[in-house]
């Protein structure tokens, strides 16, 4: 049985994924972002451990497993650099430079702003079917 923090993290990292790729392992996008995550060659190999970058990243992004975990890695770090999810999400769609020189905050791109809302609305989502699972009776405490 996995802690709750793992749990939550993830069904973030399947709302990010059902965002990015629908799943497909095999997606790339016109600006060359690879994989279930979409991540970018450059990315991949600014968050590969040692053992990854034996391979190209454009060949490591291929492999589901390698792909979320290096998607992993960059979401917690811009998690940690920008304190909320949200504007993670951003500095992930709109690109960390943008979401800086907009002051740490969602920048004002209907794209990025409707990305945020959607894998926000999605993770929701899924913590509630998780919670719902998990949830195994109900006992109403009284008034004091």
């Amino acid at each position: 049985k996995l802690p709750n923090d793992q749990l939550r993290a993830g069904d973030l990292l399947k709302a990010v994924i059902t965002v990015e790729s629908g799943f497909n392992a095999k997606a790339v996008s016109p600006r060359g972002e690879v994989g279930l995550m979409q991540i970018t060659p450059v990315t991949a190999d600014r968050y590969a451990n040692p053992a990854e970058r034996r391979q190209s990243a454009a060949t490591r992004l291929l492999d589901p497993r390698i792909n979320v975990h290096t998607g992993a890695r960059v979401l917690a770090d811009l998690i940690r650099r920008f304190g909320s999810i949200d504007v993670a999400l951003a500095a992930w769609n709109a690109g960390e430079g943008r979401v800086r020189r907009h002051g740490g905050k969602l920048p004002p791109i209907e794209e990025t702003r409707a990305h945020v809302q959607l894998v926000l609305e999605l993770y929701w989502a899924l913590l509630q079917d998780s919670h719902s699972r998990r949830a195994t009776g109900m006992r109403v405490q009284p008034a004091r």
